[in-house]
């Protein structure tokens, strides 16, 4: 799972999620998620959530981590919400 804030900034990564993408966790806190993903046609999930503020459910998707591994997945992001304020989102892989 991987926590950003409402720019997309990553302000929390699992230790899973960090060992399927080959990153040290304390290398991508603070980083952009657009920075450190490359996805399909350039469209992240995350970024896509945080612009509507709608969950993205079920996505079927790959990306390449930073080692160029290919990763297949299905991503469900939800917009993290104080209220009305979108805080950030909250994405998951299976």
């Amino acid at each position: 799972m991987t926590v950003t804030d409402h720019a997309g900034t990553i302000i929390y990564i699992n230790a899973v999620q960090a060992r399927i993408d080959d990153f040290d966790p304390h290398t991508v806190i603070g980083c952009s998620v657009k920075d450190v993903y490359r996805v399909d046609n350039g469209v992240s999930p995350t970024m896509t959530c945080l612009e509507t503020g709608r969950s993205v459910d079920n996505l079927a998707r790959h990306y390449r981590t930073r080692l160029g591994k290919v990763v297949n997945s299905i991503q469900n992001v939800f917009p993290l919400y104080d209220g009305r304020r979108l805080l950030g989102a909250s994405c998951g892989r299976i």
